[in-house]
């Protein structure tokens, strides 16, 4: 697929910013409060159904937070690593911002769960989780085994060049897989150091956003637009739904979540107008398809 260039100029009145994105330019539109106000009517977005082809759209029905069963349609999107950050529109630059709060976040839950007798393993395991989404290079890794806490601390420690590394290999990666081996950090390390930092021989993937609540809750807070996150487990058990929202936030930013929660596709609500931003991030994808 050849360089796509960016495409904010085509999308007037939306906040846009077009950065390099896995070596190659990307726009990103935020769904922020401001963007996500910019909407369409429902027909236009039908017409626009049509133009595209149906095909590529499918039905879902889920419980939304008020309790009401509703209607909602999938999107065509990215299918690699970079779908999530995609749906939320956050650049590298900004989405370095919010994980940093994320990691404040998370060290002060931490320490109010060192009070209680019962380890929260939610948290363990979102800790564990932003860890290896902010260092998959291993780099702040000091123990020989797993340790999610020991792990945390030392990307505490390292935190200032833990990220500075996080955002380089944003801009070279994006959401394409990598081998973490492969990059100059690791090539010269010995098997028993990749070992030590946790590194497998074979240790491929994309640097996604987590799927943590607390990041979820970060995010939500930022872009000042509420969360809605589904599976399609969740149509016959919707407990399982979560949702994130934001003090005096107005709209909604639906998805739907995959099982192992790598990927996302974005949904609207049937019958609704539609925000221009998503129209313009559903056409970014079609437009990629094509180069």
């Amino acid at each position: 697929m050849g360089t796509m260039p960016g495409m904010c100029n085509e999308y007037d009145g939306l906040l846009c910013n077009t950065v390099i994105f896995g070596g190659k330019e990307k726009s990103f539109w935020e769904k922020n409060d401001y963007n996500m106000s910019e909407t369409i009517p429902w027909r236009e977005f039908r017409n626009k159904q049509d133009q595209v082809g149906r095909n590529l759209f499918s039905n879902y029905h889920f419980q939304k937070e008020d309790g009401v069963r509703t209607n909602f349609i999938k999107l065509p999107g990215f299918v690699d690593g970079s779908c999530l950050w995609s749906h939320l529109g956050v650049t590298p630059k900004y989405m370095m911002k919010i994980l940093k709060n994320c990691v404040e976040k998370l060290q002060e839950k931490l320490l109010e769960n060192l009070t209680d007798k019962d380890q929260d393993f939610d948290l363990l395991s979102e800790i564990s989780e932003i860890v290896q989404a902010l260092d998959p290079l291993g780099l702040s890794n000091k123990n020989n085994n797993p340790d999610a806490l020991k792990d945390f601390e030392n990307l505490l420690q390292n935190s200032e060049k833990v990220i500075k590394q996080w955002y380089k290999l944003v801009k070279k990666h994006g959401g394409t897989v990598f081998n973490v081996n492969e990059e100059p950090e690791n090539v010269s390390l010995s098997q028993n150091q990749k070992l030590a930092n946790n590194l497998p021989s074979n240790s491929r993937d994309a640097i996604r956003p987590p799927n943590g609540e607390t990041f979820f809750e970060v995010m939500s807070k930022y872009l000042q637009t509420n969360i809605a996150i589904f599976s399609k487990k969740s149509s016959e058990s919707p407990q399982i739904n979560r949702f994130f929202k934001c003090i005096g936030a107005k709209h909604w930013l639906y998805l739907i979540q995959s099982r192992d929660g790598n990927h996302y596709d974005i949904l609207v609500e049937k019958g609704e107008p539609v925000s221009r931003a998503i129209i313009a991030e559903m056409d970014s994808f079609l437009k990629s398809k094509k180069n």
